[in-house]
């Protein structure tokens, strides 16, 4: 095939490529302006093919509708995609977060400041949304009208999708069997347990990120526990409640006021008598429990040690 084949066959189906650059662009919009979130490199092959993966398939719906129906979709599409993408950059700008389907479930405590943070939204943020949106409505005219429907491409592009979105998490590596301080930031147990907008985003890029955000809010149950789960929690509880409480410590306070301190969020290496000397020197003067252990559920780094 030569030269001007090639050229001709980009010529017919420019609007394929229009298309593609048009929604990649709101991905890697997205992903720039969330720059801080240090988990995954830009151009990590990863996130892009999730994206492309979600663009093929919406393209395949195209070609597989015959008439005005192409335009239909195109517009369905990007309209969802467009309205997340604005949400994304507000709510970045204002928070450092990304948007998530879980906040619709408080919308009622933030409604009244609606208006008043689209006013303040940086001037940017609209000049990118004019630019997309006109780059839409452009790309909008070059869509051709099937003369009939070709649904019969929807099994090979399903099946593409399926296969290589099944393998696709490899890229990033082996998840953590185990939930440790580094799990969250092990790209593939961030994927999987999908509880941190920004690093969950920044990993799947917009598409992949939208429709498991969706599922994982409103579809998944997510308060189910397991047999073994439940098995673990009985015989822990059963143990305990058959424990005897009496120890060498059972009415030391007797007859005494309690000044009960927990201390949240604070390591051991700062309470120290240099870092802290008078919180160093309360503990040293109380009873301090060195063996209780605070449940622990994840959701991102930090300072994760408690103190009694």
């Amino acid at each position: 095939m030569n030269f001007k084949n090639w050229k001709t066959i980009a010529k017919n189906n420019r609007h394929i490529i229009y298309i593609t650059v048009l929604f990649m662009l709101m991905d890697v919009v997205i992903r720039v302006v969330g720059y801080k979130i240090n988990i995954i490199s830009l151009y990590h092959p990863a996130t892009y093919i999730f994206s492309l993966l979600w663009i093929g398939l919406m393209i395949a719906l195209l070609y597989a509708v015959k008439g005005i129906w192409s335009k239909v979709i195109y517009w369905v599409c990007f309209g969802l995609f467009y309205i997340l993408f604005l949400t994304h950059l507000i709510y970045y700008d204002f928070t450092q977060l990304y948007f998530s389907f879980r906040l619709l479930k408080m919308s009622g405590e933030g409604s009244a400041y609606i208006l008043d943070t689209i006013l303040k939204t940086p001037a940017y943020v609209w000049v990118v949304a004019v630019i997309v949106l006109v780059l839409a409505v452009l790309i909008s005219r070059t869509i051709p009208k099937q003369k009939k429907n070709h649904f019969v491409i929807l099994i090979p592009a399903v099946l593409i999708f399926l296969v290589i979105h099944t393998l696709n998490p490899m890229l990033l590596g082996k998840p953590e069997k185990t939930l440790t301080h580094s799990t969250f930031y092990n790209r593939h147990s961030v994927y999987n347990e999908f509880n941190d907008s920004n690093k969950a985003l920044k990993i799947s890029g917009l598409y992949e990120y939208s429709f498991r955000d969706f599922y994982v809010t409103f579809l998944r149950n997510n308060h189910k526990i397991s047999t073994e789960e439940k098995e673990f929690l009985d015989k822990m509880y059963t143990k305990e409640a058959s424990q005897d409480t009496t120890n060498k410590y059972t009415g030391i306070l007797k007859g005494k006021n309690v000044i009960f301190l927990q201390l949240e969020g604070l390591d051991s290496w700062i309470l120290t008598k240099e870092n802290t000397p008078n919180l160093y020197a309360l503990k040293s003067q109380s009873l301090d429990f060195t063996d209780h252990y605070s449940v622990y559920t994840g959701g991102g780094p930090r300072l994760i040690q408690n103190f009694l």
